[in-house]
């Protein structure tokens, strides 16, 4: 029955479960009622679901009462159809306010014409847009299904479910395509070259980015003047641009040189508190017809990001850990220019096929206090890649007042 199509199933689908007492798995699960009237109820409602798109997808049928068993999965005891029809609608509105961000997700009624009610099925595909916590009443808890229940999910589950949805770059490229398909007037593909990707994952969900109500979302005053006075202006005058709300949060995108220098933007506000910003790597200096990027534009590219995201989650309220990934796409085809010394390609065996990755974790009080401090992180690695000695990186670091030299810097990386 799990692969039958959702509105071809019927009353005698789940008699069949029933007779052949189908057991409870991380697939399917059982529910005797519908309960959405109280906020634990609510709050129960969500965490299901939700933990079922955190896992590997599934479907939960209620008007079902189950049977415990010692050691595998509830069985189907009796249908019990559900009296109150308008009970599907709560359900919608319950898991559109109550998870964030927002999920994929079916309700299916099934009638039963011989009791006068129905049972109701919620299929949830895994899910390519987590990890998803509900937020019900401040509720701000992660779950996934495990021992056929929803239990809370630990930190370093968090982390590897954040991880999984940046750099699995199927779900990115799923993610982009459902962009492109909901603006199909919009000409989103960006010129082919070497991009940064900067992305900001708090410990903990920041759900107040934005203002959401039912399905009115709008952004915070904070994130708004973000953008207004720091990001902007997104609206190109002879290139195509894009700013407004997605699926997965408020996503900005401009092809002219913006107020940080940058000559491409894209950045991303996901609706679980994650930042992405990203950028086009070109400085306009060209040697022998090969596009080359500064190492000094690119630290101050990053502090000021740095600052500014930083910033924005003081003002949300969060103080917390936050753990944030460099990513830089195609170095094989840019040049780094350093103290008029020039490196032509990456060193060898230290960026895999055009591709630089960093991560570390500080503290959002770290990145505000000494933001050109944190940006050394990743660029003295990536300077590093490049094949520039320690002693040029040293004279760079002197020059431009970071009041540290490379051997300092990995000291103190040890001690952290």
């Amino acid at each position: 029955m799990l692969d039958k199509p959702l509105d071809e199933i019927t009353k005698s689908d789940l008699q069949w479960l029933k007779d052949n007492k189908i057991s409870e798995s991380i697939h399917l699960e059982y529910k005797s009622e519908l309960k959405v009237k109280t906020n634990s109820d609510k709050k129960e409602l969500c965490k299901d679901v939700s933990a079922m798109a955190n896992s590997f997808g599934g479907r939960i049928i209620f008007g079902i009462k189950e049977k415990k068993q010692k050691e595998d999965g509830s069985i189907p005891e009796e249908l019990q159809p559900i009296k109150d029809r308008s009970l599907k609608e709560t359900m919608q509105q319950v898991l559109a306010d109550g998870v964030l961000p927002r999920m994929d997700f079916r309700i299916q009624p099934v009638p039963d014409d011989d009791e006068d009610g129905e049972y109701i099925i919620v299929e949830v595909p895994q899910s390519i847009s987590g990890p998803h916590f509900v937020c019900y009443k401040k509720e701000n808890r992660f779950y996934k299904r495990r021992d056929y229940e929803a239990k809370p999910m630990d930190q370093r589950e968090i982390e590897d479910a954040y991880r999984n949805f940046f750099f699995q770059e199927q779900k990115l490229e799923n993610i982009y395509e459902k962009i492109k398909q909901e603006n199909p007037n919009k000409d989103f593909d960006p010129p082919k070259d070497a991009y940064c990707f900067i992305y900001f994952i708090p410990q903990y969900p920041v759900h107040n980015l934005f203002h959401m109500k039912y399905n009115h979302i709008t952004l915070s005053d904070e994130l708004k003047e973000l953008k207004e006075n720091y990001l902007g202006p997104y609206k190109a005058k002879y290139t195509n641009s894009y700013e407004g709300f997605t699926y997965h949060g408020f996503i900005t995108e401009s092809a002219n040189k913006d107020r940080l220098g940058f000559t491409y933007r894209k950045d991303i506000f996901f609706r679980n508190g994650a930042v992405l910003v990203s950028f086009r790597l070109f400085s306009g200096k060209k040697k022998n017809e090969k596009d080359i990027f500064d190492l000094v534009m690119l630290a101050n590219s990053f502090s000021t990001v740095y600052g500014k995201i930083a910033n924005l989650y003081r003002k949300c309220g969060y103080s917390g850990n936050i753990q944030i990934l460099t990513d830089i796409k195609d170095t094989i085809s840019y040049s780094l220019h350093l103290h008029d010394r020039l490196m032509m390609l990456p060193k060898e065996n230290k960026i895999d096929d055009g591709k630089f990755t960093h991560k570390f974790i500080t503290n959002i009080s770290s990145l505000i206090d000494n933001p050109k401090s944190s940006s050394l992180k990743p660029i003295i690695p990536l300077a590093q890649s490049y094949g520039f000695e320690d002693n040029l990186i040293d004279q760079f670091l002197q020059d431009h007042k970071y009041n540290t030299t490379v051997e300092e810097f990995y000291q103190r990386k040890a001690k952290e």
